[in-house]
């Protein structure tokens, strides 16, 4: 009746590990990109801290709890 329980577990585990490893590709990728975004506004005269430089703060903040 197609595979045995070690054989399920076995199967989801390798899974589960393929998953982990392109959540944490995709967790540096978003981070680096807060990380860009935030010097641009860093690098501005003005320092325009304004609701897009929170949003990006609270964005950046995510992945890095999350990891």
């Amino acid at each position: 009746m197609g595979l045995e329980l070690g054989d399920r577990v076995v199967n989801c585990s390798t899974k589960l590990q393929s998953w982990g490893r392109w959540k944490r590709v995709r967790f540096k990728e978003e981070i680096s990109q807060c990380v860009r975004i935030l010097e641009e506004f860093h690098a501005q005269p003005n320092g325009m801290m304004g609701t897009q430089y929170v949003a990006t703060r609270e964005k950046h903040a995510r992945p890095l709890v999350q990891e």
